[in-house]
């Protein structure tokens, strides 16, 4: 069965498929959304700023120490949870 939709967005686990789409002439932002994963420095940089899902890292860290560090009776619950968030930029289209 054939599919005659096409891709309007990519989740990238890397930039270097940013710049591979780049290659392929396709407009990021315009055409195609991407979105990026950890929100690094450089994603506010490129040429087509990147979308991106921030991971709290610091807090990560330091819920991770105080689990590692905290005396807890055997089975107690160790689950943490830490939201991420959505930091659009250039390269993703806002849909009406």
């Amino acid at each position: 069965m054939a599919c005659n939709r096409r891709v309007d967005g990519l989740i990238l686990a890397t930039s270097r498929i940013m710049a591979a789409v780049n290659r392929l002439d396709i407009s990021i932002g315009a055409s195609l959304s991407l979105i990026g994963y950890n929100d690094i420095p450089l994603a506010s940089r490129l040429p087509v700023s990147l979308t991106s899902v921030h991971i709290p890292f610091d807090y990560v860290a330091h819920q991770a120490v105080e689990l590692l560090f905290s005396e807890r009776p055997p089975g107690a619950d160790c689950i943490r949870r830490a939201m991420p968030s959505l930091i659009p930029r250039a390269s993703s289209v806002r849909y009406p």
